[in-house]
C-alpha cells in the first residue's frame, strides 16, 4: 500500500511547478511561513490467534493545516483554499477497518477532536465517533454514533477496542519506529503592496506508521455438547467405583 503522505508530497511537487512565479523585481522579497500542512498516516495489521488465516487490518489518516489560514493571496484564494487545493481537504482523522474474520466486522470512525500539539508524529490518545459498520456489531463501540477512546498506532489495543464484545485477551502491540518526509512547496502565493511582491513558500511534513498487534485466544469455556460429555464421564466413573465397592467380600 502506498503512503498516503508521499502520494500528497507527490501531489504537492507537481503543483509547486505548474505554478508560475511573477517575473523578478527589484522589490521582490520571499517570506518562509514554516511548516503549514501535517499529515499522518497509520497501516496496521493484526493477527487473531483464534483465525490466524485471516488478516485484519486498519488505516488512520490526518492532515491538520496551521498559519494565517485566512490570509489572501493576489489569486484571490486563502492560504487554506490553496493548501486544500495542493493537499486535499483538511482532516481531523478517520479510521477505516475490516477485520474479516468469523464474527468480524468493517467500518468506519472519524476523530472528534485534535488532542496533540500541531506537528506531532503520534495522534495521541483521541476519541472517535462510528460512522458506519457492517457485520458484528458490539454495542457502545462500532454500531453508529458509539464512541471509543484510543491511541491508533497501538494496533492490538485498536482490534480490541472495536470489537470489545468479543472479549479477546492478550494483547500485543508491535510499533517499529516511523519514518517522516517534509518537502517545501513554493510557491503558495503572492502579495503585492506597492511595488513590493512577496512571495510566500512553506513545508509540508509526513509521518507514516506501519503497525502490527496480535490478539487471542478466547479464554476457553466449555461448549454445552463438550460440558455434557464431560459430566457424563464424571458419573460413569462414580458408578464404576460404586460397583467395585459393591463386589468385595462382606
Amino acid at each position: 500500500m502506498r503512503p498516503f503522505g508521499c502520494i500528497r508530497a507527490a501531489r504537492a511537487a507537481a503543483t509547486a511547478i505548474l505554478l508560475v512565479v511573477p517575473a523578478a523585481k527589484a522589490d521582490m522579497v520571499t517570506v518562509d511561513l514554516g511548516t503549514v500542512a501535517v499529515s499522518i498516516g497509520i497501516n496496521a495489521s493484526i493477527m487473531n490467534t483464534d483465525f490466524p488465516t485471516y488478516t485484519e487490518t486498519y488505516t488512520y489518516q490526518q492532515l491538520l493545516f496551521n498559519g494565517p489560514l485566512d490570509m489572501q493571496f493576489d489569486s484571490g484564494q486563502t492560504l487554506a483554499q490553496v493548501l486544500a487545493e495542493d493537499l486535499g481537504n483538511a482532516n481531523n482523522g478517520t479510521l477505516d477497518y475490516n477485520f474479516p474474520f468469523a464474527f468480524g466486522a468493517s467500518g468506519s470512525y472519524t476523530q472528534n477532536a485534535v488532542t496533540e500539539p500541531f506537528n506531532t508524529p503520534d495522534p495521541g490518545v483521541v476519541s472517535f465517533t462510528a460512522q458506519t459498520y457492517s457485520g458484528t456489531a458490539c454495542s457502545g463501540t462500532n454500531t453508529v454514533g458509539s464512541i471509543i477512546t484510543l491511541d491508533p498506532i497501538y494496533a492490538g489495543a485498536t482490534y480490541d477496542t472495536i470489537l470489545s464484545c468479543d472479549g479477546l485477551g492478550n494483547l500485543n502491540n508491535a510499533i517499529p519506529p516511523y519514518s517522516s518526509t517534509t518537502v517545501t512547496v513554493p510557491p503558495l502565493g503572492t502579495i503585492t503592496k506597492g511595488d513590493t511582491t512577496t512571495v510566500y513558500i512553506g513545508e509540508f511534513t509526513d509521518y507514516e506508521w506501519t503497525v502490527s498487534g496480535e490478539v487471542g485466544p478466547v479464554s476457553a469455556v466449555p461448549e454445552p455438547a463438550s460440558l455434557s460429555v464431560e459430566v457424563a464421564g464424571i458419573a460413569a466413573l462414580g458408578w464404576i467405583r460404586l460397583r467395585k465397592r459393591s463386589r468385595k467380600p462382606a
